[in-house]
C-alpha cells in the first residue's frame, strides 16, 4: 500500500517545489495536495484558469522528476457560507479546482459538502441534503469532463451552546453513501466515493473501525490523524484515542486498495520550523509501520 501525506504545512516553510522534493526524499509515496492552503480571494486562485494549470504543470513536472505522484487533492474551503454572491465565487473556485486535479493527473478531489451554520444534530436534515444534491450536482459536468471522482467527506460542526463539536452532514457512514450512492444514480456512473476523515470519526463519537466496515467498496480515500476526542487536533497517530492496530485491520477486511494518507498537518507545528521537516521523517517512520506490521 502507498504512503502519502499532505503538502501544505511543508509548502509553507519552503515553497510547494522544494516540499515535493522533499517529501518525495524522505520515502512518500504519494502527495495528497493542499490546495486550500492558497487563499480563495487573492493570489494565484483568482488568476485566470490558463494561467493557474500552467503553475500546476510545473508542480506536475517537480513530482515527476523527484518520483513521486499526486494520490488526491483536497479542494478549497468551505464550499458553502450562506452567502449567495460568496457561494458562487467558492463554486467557481471548485471548478478551477477540479480542472486543476487533473492538471496534477490526480484521480481524486476531496470537496466537503456544504453544512449550513443551523445543520447540527438532527436539525434540516431534508434542507441540508436538498442543498447537497444540488452542489454536487452542479459539479457533475465538470468532473465528467476532467475524468475525476469526487470523495465525500464525514463532517461536523459546532454547538455553540454547550461549546463543544457536534454532528452534522455527513457525519455517519449512513448519510455518507446516501449521498454517495444518489450522486452516482444522478451521474449514471462512479464518480462519488467515500472519504474517512479518521479524527473526525473519533471526535463525533464514531468508530472509525465501523465505518470503515460501512463504507466498504465506496471508500477510496482517507485522511489519517488523531485527536483527544474533543479537538480536531490533525497529529500523529497513537498521540490521541483511535486504535490504530484496529482501524489497520479493518481496512485489510474490506480490501481496501487507496492510499495510506495523512492528514496529520497540526503534526509538524508542535515544533519550531527548524524541526517541523525533520518531524516528518517521524510520520513517515509511523505510517511504514502500520503499513508493515497491519496491511
Amino acid at each position: 500500500m502507498k504512503l502519502s501525506t499532505t503538502t501544505g504545512y511543508p509548502a509553507q516553510l519552503i515553497g510547494e517545489k522544494a516540499a515535493i522534493a522533499k517529501l518525495a526524499e524522505i520515502g512518500f509515496d504519494c502527495l495528497d495536495y493542499s490546495i486550500f492552503y492558497h487563499d480563495n480571494h487573492e493570489g494565484l486562485l483568482v488568476k485566470p484558469l490558463p494561467e493557474i494549470l500552467d503553475y500546476f504543470r510545473s508542480l506536475k513536472e517537480e513530482a515527476d522528476h523527484a518520483g513521486i505522484v499526486f494520490g488526491q487533492m483536497h479542494a478549497p474551503m468551505p464550499s458553502y457560507t450562506g452567502d449567495v454572491q460568496e457561494d458562487e465565487h467558492l463554486f467557481g473556485l471548485m471548478l478551477k479546482s477540479i480542472a486543476i486535479c487533473r492538471q496534477l493527473n490526480c484521480p481524486y478531489i476531496v470537496i466537503h459538502p456544504c453544512i449550513m451554520a443551523e445543520r447540527k444534530y438532527d436539525r434540516l436534515i431534508n434542507e441540508s441534503r436538498e442543498l447537497n444534491i444540488a452542489f454536487y450536482t452542479r459539479l457533475l459536468p465538470a468532473l465528467k469532463e476532467y475524468g475525476v471522482q469526487l470523495g465525500v467527506e464525514n463532517m461536523f460542526n459546532w454547538d455553540g451552546e454547550l461549546n463543544k463539536i457536534c454532528p452534522t452532514v455527513c457525519s455517519t457512514a449512513a448519510e455518507m453513501i446516501d449521498f454517495i450512492d444518489t450522486m452516482n444514480r444522478i451521474a449514471g456512473q462512479e464518480l462519488f466515493v467515500a472519504c474517512l476523515d479518521a479524527g473526525h470519526a473519533n471526535l463525533l463519537g464514531e468508530d472509525p473501525v465501523q465505518m470503515i466496515e460501512a463504507l466498504g467498496s465506496r471508500l477510496k480515500l482517507v485522511h489519517l490523524h488523531d485527536n483527544d476526542g474533543l479537538q480536531d487536533c490533525h497529529t500523529e497517530p497513537y498521540s490521541g484515542k483511535i486504535d490504530w492496530q484496529a482501524l489497520c485491520a479493518a481496512l485489510k477486511r474490506i480490501g481496501y486498495s487507496g492510499t495510506f494518507s495523512f492528514e496529520a498537518d497540526e503534526f509538524p507545528r508542535k515544533y519550531p520550523p527548524f524541526l517541523g521537516l525533520e518531524s516528518l521523517n517521524f510520520l513517515y517512520q509511523i505510517g511504514r509501520k502500520l503499513i508493515t506490521e497491519y496491511l
